[in-house]
C-alpha cells in the first residue's frame, strides 16, 4: 500500500490535521510527480502565516487567498493532461539504486481526474466561505 496525502477543509480559526475530515485522499507517487508544479506555489507550513512554498511532505500545508488561486490553476492544467492519457497510464516514480532502473507505477485516468476534480470543488468552497484548503502530508 502506497502512502497517502489528504486534503480536507477546516475553518480558519481552528486548524487541525489530527481530526480525521472527510477529506480527499491522493496517491503519494502521484503528488510527487506533480511536486515541481506545486512548489510554484507560496503557501503557509503547519500553521497561518508561516511562509514557505510547496507542499509540507510530512506536515500540514494551508492555502488560503492567491495560494488557492493558484493550486486551482495548476490542478486544472494536471487534469487537462491527465484528461489526455489512456484509461490505465504508467508514471515514474522511484528510482531503485540497486538495478539502476527508475520504476513505473500504474494509475487509473478516471481515478485520478476524479480526485483533481474533488479537490477543484473543495478549493471553490474554500473560496466562498471561512475555510481554508489543508494538505496533510505522509
Amino acid at each position: 500500500m502506497s502512502l497517502i496525502h489528504d486534503f480536507f477543509l477546516c475553518d480558519k480559526e481552528h486548524i487541525d490535521y489530527r481530526i480525521n475530515h472527510g477529506g480527499i485522499e491522493m496517491d503519494d507517487d502521484l503528488i510527487r510527480y506533480m511536486s515541481d508544479s506545486l512548489k510554484w506555489i507560496d503557501t503557509e507550513w503547519n500553521e497561518l502565516d508561516n511562509n514557505k512554498n510547496g507542499l509540507n511532505y510530512f506536515g500540514m500545508t494551508i492555502f488560503r487567498g492567491e495560494s488557492l488561486s493558484e493550486l486551482v490553476n495548476i490542478i486544472k492544467g494536471w487534469i487537462e493532461v491527465f484528461k489526455n492519457a489512456p484509461a490505465r497510464f504508467l508514471l515514474t516514480v522511484d528510482y531503485d539504486i540497486d538495478s539502476g532502473l527508475y520504476e513505473k507505477k500504474e494509475f487509473e485516468k478516471v481515478k485520478v481526474v476524479d480526485q483533481m476534480t474533488e479537490v477543484l470543488e473543495m478549493c471553490g468552497k474554500a473560496q466562498v466561505s471561512n475555510k481554508v484548503l489543508v494538505h496533510a502530508g505522509i
